[in-house]
């Protein structure tokens, strides 16, 4: 089965811009939390202008993104919804009704305040713990709020990417497989004053003619192996023993002319 995704440039755009610190400040250093996929979204966005709609260097851009070092952090990151405030610290009434307490919250960009460890603004969305002078210096922070917990106080969604279906995962299945053919299934069209990028790769889940089971041909547990971890290498294939050497090199002939898999390299098969 075919997966196809679209990615539009003013999606990356429009999640880059909401890393940006929206108070006017004499603060000079806001605190990120979102860093890596800020530096992830930022690069695969230069790399897209630059290639300037080319599908070849598209793809390069593509896998280069898929190589990253942090990509856990950045699926994460782009799972959840960034909100900027500014610390802040003030007095309350104590239990008793009579003396007063330190107490620390946060104001919103439109003006609210909430306090810190409230519904609106649990700990855990806060990038770190803060000492009391930065609630008194009225430091900017960026917080970190999971879906459900967004929508329930109202917050602005935005432009997100869920975990089980991250663009992080588009970018490296596309890159793992399509990425590496002469023409891979990708295409750039622009849209008014938009850019889509849609690009198509073979899902890693098995038709239930791949299955295993023994009324499967060995044929078709041949292509499952490729179609689960595609790229293989034919030493790989051949360390599986599905049949003889001269047989496997037989079967995997026999399905590169019914266009069941690709060698995208010598000695490399993708399916199709």
């Amino acid at each position: 089965m075919l997966i196809t995704n679209d990615i539009l440039r003013s999606d990356l755009f429009s999640r880059i811009i909401l890393n940006k610190c929206p108070f006017s400040s004499s603060v000079d250093s806001p605190q990120l939390s979102f860093r890596s996929s800020v530096n992830w979204l930022s690069d695969l966005l230069s790399g897209l202008d630059g290639a300037d709609g080319d599908v070849g260097e598209v793809c390069s851009v593509f896998r280069a993104a898929s190589e990253a070092s942090d990509l856990s952090d950045v699926r994460f990151e782009l799972s959840r919804i960034p909100v900027w405030y500014r610390l802040h610290s003030y007095s309350e009434l104590s239990a008793n009704g009579i003396s007063k307490i330190d107490a620390y919250g946060v104001y919103s960009v439109g003006g609210q305040l909430y306090k810190v460890g409230s519904s609106e603004c649990p700990k855990e969305v806060l990038p770190k713990d803060f000492n009391k002078n930065d609630y008194k210096r009225g430091l900017c922070v960026q917080c970190s709020y999971p879906l459900e917990l967004a929508k329930e106080v109202g917050l602005d969604i935005g432009v997100r990417w869920s975990v089980s279906n991250s663009i992080v995962d588009w970018i490296c299945d596309f890159s793992r497989t399509e990425g590496l053919r002469d023409f891979p299934r990708l295409s750039v069209e622009h849209i008014d004053d938009d850019v889509c990028y849609k690009f198509s790769y073979r899902s890693t889940a098995l038709s239930p003619s791949t299955q295993e089971s023994e009324d499967v041909s060995i044929s078709d547990k041949l292509l499952g192996y490729i179609v689960q971890n595609a790229p293989v290498s034919t030493a790989s294939v051949l360390s599986k023993k599905f049949a003889s050497r001269r047989q496997t090199f037989n079967l995997l002939s026999a399905l590169e002319r019914q266009d069941k898999i690709e060698r995208v390299q010598r000695g490399l098969f993708i399916a199709l």
